[in-house]
């Protein structure tokens, strides 16, 4: 499982890099809704697994400010 994960981590960065970093002025960061979100995708994983981590985070009108999609 841990060479899987280990795998995959270098196409997650690059995705990250891809759809949420933004570049203002030389400087990259991340929009601080992105990190909450984030964050809290690493608990609903532990709290329910996978799967219902990931229905629960892509739903349309989750109320959240950015596109969590």
């Amino acid at each position: 499982m841990k060479n899987n994960v280990t795998k995959l981590l270098p196409f997650a960065e690059s995705s990250v890099r891809n759809y949420l970093v933004q570049t203002e002025k030389g400087n990259e960061f991340i929009f601080k809704e992105y990190n909450g979100y984030i964050s809290s995708f690493g608990a609903a994983i532990v709290q329910s697994g996978l799967m219902p981590a990931l229905y629960l985070n892509h739903q349309k009108d989750s109320g959240s400010a950015k596109d969590r999609r």
